[in-house]
């Protein structure tokens, strides 16, 4: 009787031992399974951070103009939105000013598209090294540029226009050992709650055609008054105060600029070419 009982109690002890190990093996299954699904569900979460980081950058490359890097249109429309409201509720100040560069079809032709493309990129760097990291610049194709300035009244927004203009001034372009003096138009436009952009847009192109205007008859004027030769003469003096001194390369574009805005009918590239040896800036004859 006791043998038995003692028989029948290793038996169960067995079977125990068997629910064990079963027991035992499912759980390294079951842990095997939890590890390979912890180790899914984070390659998961990885392709997911790299599907959310590819799609920010396609979203920042369609609010981006691939050659400067400055905003585009859609990126501008964007900010703006943005922006108005936020001048609403805080009731701040909104500028915008528009740029187009003065002459750059001269500048395409003497140095070829690829110069072309180096003035461009030229002006956003200079531009953003100017402008406070709340302003923004967009390009709005071609030569033309706009800057946003939240927070940045009609007078301030002129005097950041005339710290561009003498940064652009005091470092030209220097492209294949050349120097190109990059210089602009502009237009200074403050929002007015319930303006539209385009409307905003609209005033601060009327403004720059304005500027355009006025320094071709600037131009006009002095040539008039001082002659070909005076009136390179004034603008030598002009750009020497701000230490231009790329003699070789100024006088093309001396030619170019007077030819195209300021010489009289019977004057000639090669006239104004023979009368200087620097340059007539295109922008600012002070």
């Amino acid at each position: 009787r006791d043998s038995r009982s003692i028989a029948e109690l290793g038996r169960r002890m067995e079977d125990i031992l068997d629910d064990t190990a079963q027991v035992q093996a499912q759980a390294l299954r079951a842990r095997d399974s939890l590890l390979e699904a912890r180790r899914e569900v984070e390659e998961a979460e990885r392709r997911v951070m790299n599907l959310e980081q590819e799609l920010q950058s396609v979203s920042e490359l369609v609010r981006v103009d691939q050659l400067t890097e400055a905003l585009n249109r859609r990126g501008f429309d964007e900010l703006f939105k943005r922006e108005s409201v936020r001048a609403v509720r805080s009731g701040q100040t909104l500028s915008l000013a528009l740029l187009d560069l003065d002459d750059f079809r001269h500048i395409n032709a003497a140095h070829g598209h690829l110069g072309g493309d180096a003035a461009l990129c030229h002006v956003v760097t200079l531009a953003r090294a100017t402008l406070r990291a709340s302003d923004a610049v967009a390009r709005f194709g071609g030569e033309e540029f706009v800057l946003l300035l939240p927070e940045t009244s009609f007078l301030e927004a002129m005097g950041t226009l005339e710290r561009l203009r003498d940064r652009m001034a005091h470092k030209p372009l220097v492209y294949e050992g050349r120097g190109i003096l990059v210089t602009f138009s502009a237009g200074v436009a403050r929002w007015q709650p319930g303006e539209s952009q385009d409307e905003l847009l609209a005033r601060a192109d009327r403004a720059m055609y304005q500027a355009k205007q006025g320094v071709r008859l600037r131009a006009e004027k002095l040539v008039a008054q001082k002659g070909l030769a005076g009136a390179v003469d004034i603008a030598v003096s002009a750009l020497a105060k701000h230490g231009i001194k790329e003699e070789q390369m100024l006088t093309k574009q001396a030619s170019r600029f007077l030819t195209h805005h300021c010489l009289p009918p019977r004057c000639t590239a090669a006239t104004a070419s023979r009368n200087s040896r620097r340059m007539c800036s295109s922008s600012r004859l002070n």
